[in-house]
C-alpha cells in the first residue's frame, strides 16, 4: 500500500528481540505459491478518494483484450459508493475482497458480476476498539486474512470464506499496515507493524498451527528499520519495505527507506538494504521498487534479483501511488495522481501505466482519484 504525502509523514517500526524459543516457531521451509487458477485477462485499481474534499473510494476495472478502462465499476454494479477512504484488494477464489478504512467494513463481491456478496463489519467481528480501520489483506488455505489499526495493539483477523465468519485473530503490533504469508505446515504469517509514524515500528510472526492464539504470535523489532510498510518472502528470505523516517521540520524530507531484507543473527534480527525503495512488487523472486522518497524530487526505479539491484531507465510516472506485477505476464503497473499546474493533485483521477519486463511503457490508462491498490482478477493456488 502507498500512502498519500500527508499520511505518509506519519507512517513508522520497534519493540522487542525474539528469543531464542520463540525463534524455533519459524519453518525452516519456506514455499510460495506456483500456480494459477485462471488466465489474467484485467485488473483492478481501488481509488482511496479524498476525505477531506469529499470524495468517495472507487473501483476501476481495466480490461486487457479492449485496453480500456472502466472507472467505478462498484458503485455501477451496487447502486452506490464504495465508502471513505478504501486502501487494498485482492481477489482469491471466485470473489473481491476490498477494505474500506473508515466505514470499517470489507466488502466481499462476485469476482464477475462485482454486486456485494457480503459485507463484512470489522468492528462487529473484533470490537469497536481493535476492529477500527481495516487496512490490509492476504488470502490463502481457504481463509482471508485482515489488518486492523485497533490502537496500540493493532489486530489480524481471520475470517472463512463461505459463511464470511471471524475463525480467529491474534494482536499484533502497533498500526499494523502489510501482510503476507506461507502455506508450509499448516501457514504462517508476517505483518508489518508502522507504528503510525512514530518511528518504533516492528514485525509480527505468526504460527498458524497453534490455537493458543496467545502463544502463537512473536512480535519483534528489526535493527535498521522505523517503519515498515510491506511484507514479502522470496527464496527463503524476509523483506520489509521501510518508509524510514521523515524530518520533523519543513521540508519534512523522507530517508532511510528502502527495501530491506530481514538478517537472524544468534539473538536478534537486523536488516540490510538491498534496493532503494518507498513501495515495491513481487514476481517470481524478482522484485521492482519505486524510490520517491518524500522530498527528494527524483523518482527512480529498480529490478533487484540474485541479489543485484539495477536501475531500470526509461520509466515514469508523475506522482506514484501504487505498484504490482501482472502474475502471469510479469508486466508492471504503476498507478500514479495526476498534475494540475505542475503539482499532484489529490482530487482529480490518477492514470497507470504499464510496462513490460525491461521496463518499456505499453499503455496508460485513467483511474479514480487517490490510487492506493492495484490487484488482479486472477487468484494464486498454493501446492
Amino acid at each position: 500500500m502507498t500512502m498519500n504525502k500527508n499520511v505518509m509523514r506519519w507512517s513508522f517500526v520497534a519493540l522487542a528481540v525474539l528469543s531464542m524459543t520463540a525463534c524455533k516457531d519459524e519453518p525452516d521451509h519456506i514455499f510460495e505459491p506456483t500456480d494459477l487458477v485462471s488466465t489474467s485477462n484485467g485488473l483492478f485499481v481501488v481509488g482511496s478518494g479524498n476525505n477531506y474534499s469529499g470524495i468517495s473510494g472507487d473501483l476501476t476495472y481495466y480490461d486487457y483484450q479492449t485496453g480500456k478502462s472502466s472507472p467505478k465499476v462498484f458503485q455501477a454494479a451496487n447502486g452506490r459508493a464504495l465508502g471513505t477512504n478504501p486502501n487494498a484488494g485482492i481477489t482469491y477464489g471466485s470473489k473481491v475482497y476490498l477494505t474500506v478504512t473508515e466505514e470499517n467494513v470489507i466488502e466481499v463481491l462476485d469476482k464477475n458480476t462485482l454486486k456485494e456478496v457480503r459485507q463484512i463489519r470489522t468492528t462487529d467481528q473484533l470490537g469497536d476498539k481493535q476492529g477500527i480501520k481495516p487496512r490490509q489483506l492476504f488470502a490463502m488455505n481457504g481463509h482471508v486474512y485482515y489488518t486492523t489499526y485497533g490502537g496500540e495493539n493493532g489486530s489480524v483477523a481471520e475470517i472463512d470464506t463461505t459463511a464470511f465468519k471471524l475463525t480467529r485473530s491474534w494482536k499484533v503490533g502497533s498500526y499494523p499496515e502489510g501482510i503476507t504469508g506461507t502455506p508450509v505446515e499448516g501457514g504462517h504469517l508476517f505483518v508489518a507493524n508502522s507504528n503510525y509514524g512514530r518511528g518504533k515500528g516492528t514485525v509480527s510472526f505468526i504460527d498458524l498451527n497453534k490455537q493458543d492464539v496467545s502463544q502463537s504470535v512473536n512480535t519483534t523489532s528489526v535493527d535498521g528499520i522505523k517503519n515498515p510498510m510491506q511484507v514479502f518472502v522470496s527464496g527463503g528470505e524476509y523483506y520489509v519495505v521501510d518508509l524510514g523516517h521523515y524530518d520533523e521540520k519543513p521540508p519534512y524530507a523522507q530517508s532511510g527507506n528502502g527495501l530491506k531484507k530481514i538478517v537472524r543473527g544468534n539473538d536478534k534480527y537486523s536488516s540490510e538494504t538491498v534496493a532503494p525503495a518507498t513501495m515495491a512488487a513481487l514476481h517470481n523472486n524478482t522484485f521492482f521498487t519505486v524510490d520517491a522518497p518524500y522530498g527528494a524530487g527524483a523518482v527512480t526505479y529498480y529490478k533487484y534479483v540474485s541479489g543485484k539491484a539495477t536501475q531500470l531507465q526509461g520509466m515514469k510516472v508523475d506522482s506514484p501511488c501504487a505498484i504490482n506485477v501482472d502474475p502471469l505476464s510479469g508486466h508492471l503497473f504503476i498507478a500514479s495522481n495526476s498534475l494540475v499546474g505542475g503539482y499532484a493533485s489529490y482530487n482529480t483521477n490518477g492514470y497507470v501505466r504499464e510496462f513490460s519486463e525491461d521496463g518499456k511503457q505499453v499503455a496508460e490508462f485513467s483511474c479514480g482519484v487517490g490510487p492506493s491498490c492495484i490487484f488482479f482478477n486472477t487468484s494464486l493456488l498454493w501446492r
